[in-house]
């Protein structure tokens, strides 16, 4: 999946794209392994900041993670 957004001019926050992806196997029936990546493109970005009284901001990262499901 993948995603555009564009810039927000009151935080000074330039647009960006993104991608995520996810890839699942099905050994069995009832078992499935999964690989998800999400915010491939790049190792961190700046999601909004507040340039109020409190002065912080939001840096989302890369992050990939596996899942195991077993369904009885």
């Amino acid at each position: 999946m993948g995603r555009i957004v564009s810039e927000l001019a009151t935080s000074d926050i330039d647009g960006y794209g993104e991608v995520n992806a996810r890839v699942a196997w099905r050994p069995r029936p009832n078992v499935e392994l999964a690989l998800t990546g999400q915010n491939l493109l790049r190792d961190e970005r700046t999601e909004f900041t507040n340039d109020g009284f409190l002065n912080f901001s939001n840096k989302v990262e890369r992050s990939v993670f596996g899942s195991l499901t077993v369904r009885f």
